[in-house]
């Protein structure tokens, strides 16, 4: 289904962080995380 596909994005926890994981573990953790900021700038009237 493709909506839940569009939805994974929002699919990550803090509790999920690699603490023991490599840098690339971590580093790719903290960017889907980051996505999730709402940037009000950046919306669309």
């Amino acid at each position: 289904m493709t909506v839940k596909k569009n939805l994974e994005a929002w699919d990550v926890s803090e509790h999920d962080f690699p603490r023991t994981g490599s840098l690339a573990e971590k580093l790719e953790f903290c960017l889907r995380y980051a996505i999730l900021v709402h940037a009000t700038y950046n919306s669309q009237p």
